[in-house]
C-alpha cells in the first residue's frame, strides 16, 4: 500500500535480484507502488481504487485507521486492501508455495497459512516512541501478534536486532541481520535543479524525524548564510511547518518537491550536505544514497545511523540537536581537500553494503525454512 518509501524500495531491490531457484509471486491486485514498475516487477494489477485516505474522508476521529484496517481485513468494505487480502487468501487456499513473506504487520493471514512465514522487522520506533504513534498503534499490534509465530525474523541492522531481543525477548538464533544495499558510487556530472546552494532533507518530516526542531536550531545559520536554502522531498509543508517557517521568516528559503529517482540523483549530487536528524531508523537508506553521489552527510548519533554512516558521516552528538549548527558550520567551512576526503570515505563505506548480497541472504533464509 506504500506508493514510495524505503521499505517498499528495499523489497523491490532484493526481489529483483533473487536467484533463479527462488520463484516468487507478489500477491497484490491493486497497487500504486512506483518501484514495482521501475524494477521490472510490475505484473497483473491495477491502480488503487479505494485506499485509507478515501475511508470516511469527511471525518477524522481516533481509531479511524484501526477501523479501516479491520473492515478491510474482514471484507466489510470493498477497499484496495480488502481486495489484496482476498487475493492472498485465495493463494493460501491453493497451498502451492513453500514460504510466505508478509511485507508489513497485518496479522490477517494467521490461521490461514499452512507454511512458515518470514517477518522483516525494520525498527521498533513505534514501540520506543509511543508519543508519536499512540500506545496501541497498528504496527505494534501487528508485531505483537506475529513475532512469536514467525519462523524467522530479518532485521536490517544490529541496532534493530538488539532492540528486538530486548523488547520482545526474541532468541538470537531466530534473527538474521541483512543489511540493505547501496547504489554504486557515481561521480558523473548532473545539472542542479536549483540556481541556489541548498541543504537536503529527504523523506517524512513529522515526529521523531525532527524536522521542526532542526529548523529552530538552524535559524542562525540561515541568517548568517543568506544565500543558502533547504530542499525537502515529499509532501508540501503542513500548516504547522509553514507556521514555524513564517515565524522565522524562512518561508522563501525552504522548498518541497516530489522527486523521481533521476531527480533524487541530482538533488544528492548538488547538495551542500544531506541532513538526517532522525531519532530512530531501522536502516537509513538515504544515508547510502547520499554517499553514492558524493554528498556530505550529517546524521543524528541515534539508533542505527552511526552503524550505517561509520566514519564517513559527521554526527550531531546532542539528542536535542543543540549542536547541529556547530557541526553544520564545519561542513560549510570545509575546503575542497576536506570535502574530497569525506567523499572518498563515503565511497569506501558503500562497499559494506550490497543489494545482491542482501538478496542472496534472503534466499538462504527461505531455503533454510523448507
Amino acid at each position: 500500500m506504500q506508493r514510495f518509501g524505503g521499505i517498499s524500495k528495499s523489497f523491490c531491490e532484493f526481489i529483483s535480484r533473487l536467484p533463479k531457484d527462488i520463484k516468487y509471486e507478489i500477491a497484490v491486485k491493486e497497487c500504486n507502488n512506483v518501484y514495482l514498475e521501475e524494477y521490472g516487477l510490475k505484473h497483473d494489477f491495477s491502480a488503487l481504487s479505494y485506499s485509507e485516505s478515501d475511508f470516511l474522508s469527511s471525518f477524522n476521529f481516533r481509531g479511524k485507521s484501526w477501523l479501516y484496517k479491520k473492515l478491510s481485513q474482514y471484507h466489510l468494505i470493498n477497499s484496495s486492501e480488502s481486495i489484496n487480502i482476498e487475493f492472498c487468501e485465495n493463494l493460501f487456499e491453493k497451498n502451492s508455495y513453500d514460504v510466505f513473506h508478509p511485507t508489513f504487520f497485518s496479522p490477517y493471514f494467521l490461521g490461514k497459512i499452512r507454511k512458515p512465514f518470514v517477518l522483516t522487522v525494520h525498527d521498533l520506533t513505534a514501540e520506543y516512541y509511543p508519543e508519536y504513534f499512540g500506545r496501541r498503534n497498528n504496527q505494534v499490534l501487528g508485531r505483537e501478534a506475529l513475532i512469536d509465530k514467525s519462523a524467522h525474523i530479518v532485521v536490517p541492522s544490529i541496532n534493530t536486532k538488539r532492540d528486538l531481543m530486548a523488547y520482545y525477548k526474541v532468541d538470537d538464533k531466530k534473527i538474521s541481520v541483512i543489511y540493505w544495499g547501496a547504489a554504486e558510487p557515481d561521480n558523473s556530472y548532473r545539472e542542479s535543479l536549483y540556481d541556489f546552494p541548498y541543504l537536503l532533507f529527504v523523506g517524512l518530516r513529522d515526529g521523531y524525524k525532527n524536522f521542526i526542531p532542526m529548523v529552530t536550531r538552524l535559524v542562525d545559520i540561515f541568517r548568517k548564510y543568506s544565500d543558502i536554502h533547504m530542499v525537502c522531498t515529499g509532501h508540501p509543508f503542513t500548516a504547522k511547518e509553514s507556521e514555524v517557517l513564517s515565524y522565522y521568516n524562512l518561508q522563501n528559503r525552504f522548498h518541497t518537491l516530489f522527486a523521481s529517482e533521476e531527480k533524487m540523483k541530482s538533488l544528492y549530487a548538488n547538495a551542500i550536505c544531506f541532513i538526517f536528524p532522525s531519532e530512530s531508523e531501522g536502516f537509513g537508506l538515504p544515508v547510502l544514497e547520499a554517499f553514492s553521489y558524493g554528498c556530505p552527510v550529517l546524521l543524528a548519533k541515534q539508533s542505527c545511523l552511526p552503524e550505517i554512516g561509520g566514519d564517513a558521516a559527521l554526527y550531531i552528538e546532542d539528542k536535542k540537536l543543540d549542536d547541529i549548527d556547530i557541526v553544520l558550520e564545519k561542513i560549510l567551512s570545509m575546503d575542497e581537500n576536506c570535502k574530497n576526503l569525506l567523499k572518498t570515505k563515503g565511497f569506501e563505506q558503500l562497499k559494506k553494503f550490497s543489494w545482491q548480497k542482501a538478496s542472496d541472504m534472503y534466499a538462504n533464509v527461505y531455503r533454510g525454512l523448507i
